[in-house]
């Protein structure tokens, strides 16, 4: 966290805020990330253009509010924002520049809920950076964001499309979010707990189940929705070899699927596949990718 201490009319005014993503609560990141995102374009343009005035100008504002908003300041905190406003032009660049982490890809491990309740059930997320995610959430999670990123410019006023959006939501929502299993696997007091507090995921109740999620706020589900959409892009970034332009008929319109098929050594074993964790079946898939690479190599003609 960052802190800072101002003095004001003979008294000294404490302020503290986030220094990474993982420290922005769940409420002020969800209504600071319209500005973030202004943000990020302003510095874009800032960068490239040659006459930096204009954009600059824009771009200060934007920091400062979301600093401000950083700073949860309340309405009744009035001598508070006075000595924020008292601040020389240097110091005030001081404190914006350490927001500048914002201006950056989102690097958010943190789920943005520890906790998501609905009525008197509790639902978890998969850990930390996905790290409980399964190859089978995975594959289905993928398939879901394509349908919601496709309803993303149809018309706000058709029943249908509002209904179908809530649905995809809810059971995006639900793949990552699930109520703790009462196993010895699923508690974290027990020797045999494996790390994911959640019951498994079963791909033939799970929209069903989803709908447990109707009352839920959107915003949370919004903020859940692209918790998952920034790690994803930085799972792609890190597996090069898997999600570039190369690699991307391993995983086509039928998502992972395929490719658990593929993996398995007979189709039984295709569900064991995906019940693995994400993590691993990237790493089989790159080894295999590195493989056959090596060997395309070795045996191409000179």
């Amino acid at each position: 966290m960052n802190f800072a201490t101002i003095p004001y009319r003979s008294r000294v005014y404490s302020f503290v805020w986030p220094s990474i993503w993982d420290e922005i609560p769940a409420k002020t990141l969800h209504v600071i990330l319209p500005q973030i995102k202004e943000a990020q374009a302003a510095f874009v343009i800032y960068e490239e253009s040659e006459d930096r005035e204009p954009a600059d100008t824009v771009l200060q504002g934007l920091r400062i509010v979301i600093l401000w908003k950083l700073l949860g300041l309340r309405w009744y905190h009035w001598l508070k924002k006075r000595a924020f406003f008292s601040l020389y032009a240097d110091e005030l660049s001081d404190l914006l520049n350490t927001t500048d982490f914002l201006l950056e890809r989102p690097q958010r491990n943190k789920p943005p809920f520890d906790v998501l309740k609905v009525g008197r059930t509790k639902l978890v997320p998969p850990g930390h950076a996905l790290q409980n995610l399964s190859a089978e959430e995975f594959h289905f999670l993928g398939l879901h964001l394509q349908k919601l990123s496709a309803l993303k410019d149809a018309e706000l006023g058709d029943k249908e499309t509002a209904m179908e959006r809530a649905a995809l939501q809810n059971e995006i929502v639900y793949t990552l979010y699930r109520p703790p299993g009462e196993k010895p696997e699923n508690n974290p007091r027990h020797t045999d707990f494996t790390g994911d507090e959640r019951i498994p995921f079963n791909r033939h109740n799970w929209e069903e189940k989803a709908r447990i999620l109707a009352n839920v706020p959107t915003w949370k589900k919004e903020l859940i929705i692209w918790w998952f959409s920034q790690m994803l892009l930085r799972i792609q970034d890190a597996h090069p070899l898997i999600f570039s332009k190369k690699g991307k008929s391993m995983a086509n319109r039928y998502g992972w699927l395929p490719v658990f098929r593929q993996l398995a050594k007979n189709p039984l074993q295709t569900q064991k596949i995906g019940g693995l964790k994400l993590s691993y079946l990237l790493y089989e898939l790159n080894q295999l990718i590195e493989e056959s690479d090596r060997l395309k190599s070795r045996y191409a003609k000179p």
